[in-house]
């Protein structure tokens, strides 16, 4: 039975919840079903004062980034593993093109009780069965860069993985086994046909607080006319002085 504890963390933080929604979009369908996913997709852009394609579809990969932190920060900080196979997450719109994630209550596992091969193969399903084809779609469906939404999941990753650092420390070597084997399996090509690099530039502060900077824009600026003070903190099209 999922503790009321875990499903107060997951939806406060990820907006990750373990229940299902009348009106959900389930990831499998949005993979195979083209019309699905345009009317998800349109719903979004509408809810953003009617945007461009591309910039509905880039800020859904920086948003659905949430998804893939809160799978690496259960694993890592709970041993609790995700099995975000297509079929078993589902995507509930929220306002302003928002959205939160239901999850299949059956598809969380206590990792000791699995081998390390299994673990393996369930954190490999949700890279190589969801986010790259789901993405993929969506990129078809807005004009949107894979690349660069692939770039926003990825950026999340080291975000993440630095804040459990912080908080388990002694999780460190599997927190890195972890990072390194998700980065080796989630081939990202970019238009120009080369692989895309996971590397990120870590940022210090003046206070000494760090961040990794993106490499590529999630555009929500566009919503706001344009407006670079609009921008993320760790956002490439500002300077590292307005961080």
């Amino acid at each position: 039975m999922i503790s009321k504890e875990l499903c107060t963390y997951t939806e406060e933080r990820y907006f990750v919840s373990f229940d299902e929604t009348t009106g959900a979009f389930p990831v499998d369908e949005l993979i195979g079903n083209p019309v699905r996913l345009k009317k998800m997709l349109d719903t979004q852009t509408s809810q953003m004062d009617n945007c461009k394609p591309v910039i509905t579809g880039t800020i859904f990969g920086k948003r659905y980034s949430v998804l893939a932190m809160a799978f690496i920060d259960l694993y890592i900080s709970r041993g609790i593993l995700l099995d975000l196979a297509p079929k078993n997450v589902r995507i509930v719109l929220r306002e302003n093109g928002g959205m939160r994630y239901e999850v299949t209550p059956d598809a969380l596992y206590d990792a000791q009780q699995l081998s390390l091969e299994q673990q393996r193969t369930i954190a490999a399903s949700f890279i190589q069965e969801h986010l790259l084809p789901l993405f993929g779609a969506i990129a078809k469906e807005t004009g949107s860069q894979e690349s660069h939404m692939h770039s926003l999941v990825t950026h999340n990753f080291f975000q993440v993985s630095m804040k459990i650092e912080d908080a388990v420390p002694e999780k460190k070597e599997l927190l890195k086994e972890t990072l390194d084997f998700l980065l080796s399996i989630y081939e990202v090509r970019k238009k120009s046909g080369e692989l895309y690099e996971h590397v990120y530039r870590l940022y210090s502060d003046p206070s000494g607080e760090k961040s990794y900077v993106r490499n590529h824009c999630c555009l929500s600026y566009l919503l706001h006319k344009g407006n670079k003070e609009k921008c993320c903190g760790t956002c490439p099209l500002i300077e590292d002085s307005s961080r």
